[in-house]
């Protein structure tokens, strides 16, 4: 209704209430915009936000992080990341949620078939240091549709799929 009409005086006093509230929980919010951040920033990074109050550290993305030139295995890199975001997430009780793509398979769309672990990028590392791993992917009947595949859960089942309605102009998940 905002983009497409003028709002009544309830509608505004609506939206003012809403945005007080919002600004209420995003005091709380501690973000780390910084760019092209190495490992050893991003765990420095995730151990202040974890020291000043934090309970959820989220590293958005995995891919994203700055590897060492020099380097050629990519993988024992990010594996360490992986190991250290995993030893504050056990130290402090805290969890920490890795995001990241899949690999793009061969002449798919990644459409057809169901996700599996060995999908994600830097795999190895994840398979061993994650407690629950889910991916996300368009429902392939309804494309504007989410389906969340649980691949991996050591305190529960895996291996099950959740559908969500995602909205995609506005960005939210109605599960």
């Amino acid at each position: 209704a905002m983009r497409t009409k003028a709002l009544s005086d309830e509608d505004t006093a609506a939206v003012n209430r809403g945005l007080e509230e919002t600004g209420r929980y995003l005091q709380n919010l501690l973000i780390d915009d910084r760019e092209e951040l190495s490992i050893s920033e991003v765990v420095a990074s995730a151990q202040r936000m974890v020291h000043n109050g934090a309970r959820l550290v989220i590293v958005d993305h995995l891919g994203e992080i700055m590897l060492a030139r020099s380097s050629e295995r990519h993988d024992l890199e990010i594996g360490d990341a992986v190991k250290k975001l995993r030893a504050i997430s056990k130290s402090h009780g805290v969890p920490v949620l890795l995001v990241c793509h899949l690999r793009r398979r061969e002449g798919l769309d990644g459409l057809e078939e169901e996700p599996k672990l060995t999908d994600f990028a830097f795999s190895s590392a994840l398979e061993r240091a994650s407690r629950l791993a889910l991916a996300l992917r368009r429902d392939p009947q309804e494309r504007d549709k989410l389906v969340c595949h649980v691949l991996k859960n050591t305190s529960g089942p895996s291996g099950q799929t959740v559908p969500l309605r995602f909205n995609f102009l506005s960005g939210v998940v109605d599960g």
